[in-house]
């Protein structure tokens, strides 16, 4: 095995050869003492053991490349065969080629420094979009507050009806319609299915992570997805079926519209805080009717339908405003389903000439329909996001 190192530089500079066991230089002249062969070959060694690692490192963006390099290349300095080359001008050519070598290994470790540099400020930027800032610079920790200081005035209105999820089963009416009603085997289906479709759609989002936003706004639906399975799993007589059912119906909706509502107007400080106190305001009373366990059970099923045409009606402003950079089908699909269930509330089976019974099949159906209907109108906004690709999203102060 042969080994030669000829340095890049100007005529002159020198060559080493091992094959014949003498070190000359490029004019072809032999030096005046030739190199022992037993230590040209451990000097040989050394430094092609360095040049080896050198290599892999230039073409490495790993720091510990480069240093190992480094440590070899020390090593190879040091051995005694590289110290004991009797030639003056072998030690010459040996010098020059472990330089140039050094010369290799600090572009590789400052190299291996800058990509570790960008590394850190790429992580660091992932870390800060975690905590609400987005691509573009916009810090949204002012959304993340309110959403936050929004989940509690949530709960505030159930203080107010606590005596609901006390009551005596006897003096209720919900065994005989709307237990069977609710337990009915297909709206546990569509319930779950309603509960997949959210999962499944957070499940991309998260895979994604393209914004922030987009992020905090498809979390903001698993509130809803849980409650409305258990509200059809649990018997309401349960205090935990009862909440279920009351929050599933005012705040489990109420959650993503508003930071949609914050999102479209990010300038408007005052409207988030007005959409709250107008919030506790209307759900004292409704939430007080919805877990009312004595009253008649289709009362709280009309209080259901009127509280998801109402409590929505606020988001529409934001809606409106930014209506060019809103996804239309999300829109559309939320706006035909709430139509159709406040439509078949009011002139449908339920209060038809006919009272029909609330386990009837066709009142089943038509709820099947609704939770259907969410399930898509829910993983569409999902996916969708907030924003239209390529608009700007918002930047809270």
């Amino acid at each position: 095995m042969s080994l030669a190192f000829v340095s890049p530089g100007a005529p002159g500079t020198a060559t080493w050869q091992n094959r014949a066991g003498v070190a000359t230089d490029v004019t072809g002249g032999a030096m005046a003492q030739p190199v022992p062969d037993h230590l040209v070959s451990s000097s040989a060694a050394c430094i092609t053991m360095a040049a080896a690692v050198a290599v892999a490192a230039r073409f490495s963006s790993k720091r510990r490349q480069a240093v190992r390099a480094r440590s070899m290349l020390q090593q190879a300095r040091r051995s005694p065969a590289a110290r004991a080359v009797p030639s003056q001008r072998g030690s010459r050519a040996v010098a020059f080629a472990l330089s140039d070598l050094r010369g290799l290994f600090q572009r590789t470790s400052a190299a291996a420094k800058g990509e570790m540099n960008s590394a850190i400020l790429r992580k660091t930027a992932a870390s800060d979009v975690g905590n609400g800032a987005d691509a573009d610079g916009g810090f949204n920790a002012y959304a993340v507050k309110m959403v936050k200081i929004f989940l509690i005035v949530t709960v505030i209105p159930f203080l107010f009806c606590l005596k609901n999820f006390f009551t005596n089963p006897a003096l209720s009416d919900f065994s005989l319609e709307y237990g069977p009603h609710l337990a009915d085997p297909l709206l546990r289906a569509t319930s779950s299915f309603q509960a997949v479709m959210v999962a499944l759609a957070l499940f991309w989002r998260e895979k994604n992570r393209d914004a922030p936003m987009d992020r905090l706004f498809a979390w903001l639906f698993v509130p809803e997805a849980i409650f409305h399975v258990l509200l059809h799993f649990l018997s309401h007589h349960n205090w935990i079926g009862n909440f279920a059912f009351g929050y599933a119906f005012s705040a489990g909706i109420a959650l993503p519209g508003f930071l949609s509502l914050m999102a479209y107007c990010p300038n408007e400080k005052k409207l988030p805080w007005m959409y709250i106190i107008l919030y506790i305001a209307t759900q004292i009373p409704i939430c007080c009717g919805l877990t009312d366990m004595v009253g008649p059970a289709k009362m709280r099923l009309n209080f259901a339908n009127l509280n998801t045409a109402t409590i929505t009606g606020p988001f529409f402003y934001g809606i409106m405003k930014r209506w060019k950079d809103v996804p239309k089908l999300p829109v559309f699909l939320a706006c035909g389903v709430i139509t159709y269930q406040v439509t078949m509330g009011i002139v449908g089976p339920i209060n038809a000439a006919t009272v029909l019974k609330l386990y009837d099949p066709s009142v089943v159906f038509q709820h099947a329909v609704v939770d259907v209907g969410f399930a898509f109108a829910y993983a569409a906004s999902i996916y969708y996001g907030l924003f239209l690709p390529g608009k700007p999203q918002p930047k809270f102060s």
